[in-house]
């Protein structure tokens, strides 16, 4: 079935609004660069991830490293975690061979 094709009666108009008040622009610290030259003699540019002359704000303490017992805890957490769901996947395929015996 064929259907006519509708054309509208006004071509849409967009009218602008004025500005009312300026755009606010904050100045972002440029970014470091580091060049390095490879041993074959290729030029690498890149930006680096946390820039070397980067300062602490005035009276901020400054970052301190995390101990030793923090970080092989975080490492074995997930360790840990799976050895439990292991031993309880174990235990929950055992259910009914362990009721079997509780009940006798």
């Amino acid at each position: 079935m064929e259907q006519p094709i509708r054309t509208p009666t006004a071509a849409p108009v967009h009218l602008p609004q004025p500005l009312t008040h300026a755009p606010v622009v904050q100045a972002v610290p440029a970014a470091s660069v580091a060049r390095v030259v490879t041993p074959q003699g290729d030029v690498i540019t890149g930006y680096l991830m946390q820039p070397a002359d980067r300062t602490t704000a005035a009276g901020a303490p400054a970052a301190q490293p995390l101990p030793v017992w923090v970080r092989s805890t975080a490492l074995l957490m997930p360790v840990a975690a799976g050895s439990a769901t292991l031993a309880f996947w174990g235990l929950s395929l055992a259910v009914e061979s362990l009721a079997a015996l509780a009940v006798r």
